[in-house]
C-alpha cells in the first residue's frame, strides 16, 4: 500500500554566484489512511522479523551435521506452534488458574 510518494528533478543552477549549488523543484503526493498506523505495523514486523531470524538460528543449530544445510537453500519453510497448558488450583478461599507455555517448530524439508 501506497501512502505517500516524494520525487524531484533538478531545475539547474540560479548562476548568480560561482558557488551556487544545483536546485530541485520536489513534489509530494500523500493519501490519507485513517486506519494506518505505522507503529504499530513497524514494531509488528520487527517482532516476527527477530522471531523468524531465532527460528533460522535453531534450525541452522540444530540440523549443522546434514546436508544440504538449512542455509545452503535459496528457500526455508519453517512451521511454528505455540502450546499453552492450563492448570487449576483449587482451594477453600480461591480458584486459581495458571498456564504453561511453550512453542515448538519444525523445518519442511
Amino acid at each position: 500500500v501506497l501512502h505517500s510518494l516524494s520525487f524531484q528533478h533538478s531545475i539547474g543552477e540560479n548562476g548568480h554566484s560561482s558557488n551556487s549549488k544545483e536546485r530541485f523543484q520536489r513534489f509530494v503526493v500523500s493519501y490519507p489512511c485513517p486506519n494506518f498506523d505505522p507503529a504499530s505495523e513497524f514494531a509488528a514486523r520487527k517482532r516476527w522479523g527477530r522471531i523468524a531470524l531465532r527460528m533460522l538460528s535453531e534450525a541452522y543449530h540444530m540440523h549443522k551435521h546434514k546436508t544440504p544445510d538449512v542455509l545452503g537453500r535459496p528457500s526455508l519453510e519453517l512451521s511454528m506452534r505455540g502450546d499453552a497448558l492450563r492448570f487449576k488450583k483449587v482451594n477453600r478461599k480461591t480458584v486459581d488458574n495458571f498456564y504453561k507455555t511453550g512453542a515448538s517448530m519444525l523445518w519442511k524439508d
